[in-house]
């Protein structure tokens, strides 16, 4: 049985350096030299201009292009005006969503399952985050709310003759 060689992602600084490094040697040195296969050598030549416009510690070429861009589009558009407006979405949301623009662009063969709609948040750069907006202001009226709050508790601890030791351990059982 043949050994199994990993599969490796390589910047695109490193992508240039090789092919630098082949150009001026040869594609057969390249691969003493970094390992690298012709085929990939040739793959990595065919689009070097790409490379350079790339940030250079980019993983280059890595991952899948989408398959339904217009739909990710879309779909990415609708999902930062939610945003915009304060609304918090789940990965269903965004999976129906996409499966309703699907149908009203007409894709017969979209899916949108949970693996999909992974991908296509990594490729937009989105996230599914916890809203922080909430309940980042406090009331005008906080400080009476909690003096208050206070007054009621020593109110209900006088009144039924709580002692601080039946607190801690009620506190336990939380």
């Amino acid at each position: 049985m043949a050994p199994t060689i990993r599969r490796k992602s390589y910047t695109a600084e490193y992508n240039l350096r090789v092919i630098s490094f082949a150009k001026e040697n040869s594609n057969r040195a390249a691969h003493r030299e970094f390992g690298i296969s012709g085929k990939l050598m040739r793959d990595w030549r065919k689009v070097k201009d790409s490379l350079h416009i790339m940030k250079r510690l980019k993983k280059a070429n890595c991952g899948h292009k989408a398959r339904w861009p217009i739909l990710e589009q879309k779909l990415r558009e609708w999902i930062l005006e939610q945003r915009a407006k304060g609304r918090g979405l789940s990965m269903l949301q965004v999976r129906l969503k996409a499966q309703t623009m699907a149908r009203e662009i007409d894709l017969q063969d979209f899916q949108g399952g949970p693996s999909w709609c992974f991908r296509f948040m990594e490729r937009n750069q989105l996230s599914m985050r916890a809203r922080t907006t909430m309940c980042q202001k406090r009331p005008a009226n906080f400080e009476e709310k909690v003096t208050n709050f206070r007054n009621f508790v020593k109110a209900e601890i006088d009144k039924y003759d709580i002692m601080l030791d039946h607190i801690k351990t009620w506190m336990k059982f939380l």
